[in-house]
């Protein structure tokens, strides 16, 4: 069985899946892997990666989506407790417990330990290089896209969802302005807003 949360390579095609947390990335895998012959990466490895493992890739694609909506998703899933309290000590402590507010890349020793931590930006997964970016809140029309180059009409399943309410119900405007800090080369990169 798959990993889900690996970036995906499809050699015959020479084309990679920039998986990045919380953007649907477990529902373009499985779709990746039930459709192609595919070679796992990393979990949720980033554009370096691609680099590193699959140097004959020509083309790479990956999704985003809003921060503020991305937050709360990522919270939905495996976070408990109040929403606020939760995010500042993940956003200051990330997966690691030590801090890492400000921090992107982390080094690691130990392959158990994630390179990424909560605030790290999804540009930062993607890389300069990105030759597709869907968008999350538009993803059933974007990945027609992926369809399209790839040349498999069958549809994207629905997979690892949370659901969710207005992502904004979840914010004071501190914590918005605070969100928007952390991710602000996403929010510049891609136009999000709160």
């Amino acid at each position: 069985m798959a990993a889900k949360y690996c970036m995906r390579y499809l050699p015959e095609h020479k084309i990679t899946f920039i998986h990045n947390p919380k953007t649907a990335g477990t529902s373009i895998s499985q779709w990746l892997d039930d459709n192609f012959n595919t070679v796992e990466g990393r979990k949720h490895g980033s554009f370096k990666e691609v680099d590193e493992f699959f140097p004959d890739t020509i083309f790479r694609f990956g999704v985003v989506r809003n921060p503020w909506a991305r937050m709360v998703s990522w919270y939905k899933f495996v976070g408990n407790g109040d929403f606020e309290d939760w995010l500042t000590q993940r956003l200051m402590y990330g997966h690691n417990d030590i801090p890492s507010l400000g921090m992107t890349f982390k080094p690691q020793v130990s392959w158990s330990r994630q390179w990424y931590n909560l605030g790290t930006p999804q540009a930062d997964w993607l890389g300069d290089a990105i030759n597709l970016t869907l968008r999350f809140e538009t993803l059933e029309q974007d990945f027609k896209e992926v369809q399209r180059i790839l040349g498999c009409n069958k549809p994207l399943p629905y997979l690892n969802t949370t659901d969710l309410t207005d992502y904004r119900d979840y914010y004071t405007m501190e914590l918005a302005e605070e969100v928007k800090n952390i991710f602000i080369k996403d929010v510049i990169r891609y136009g999000y807003k709160f």
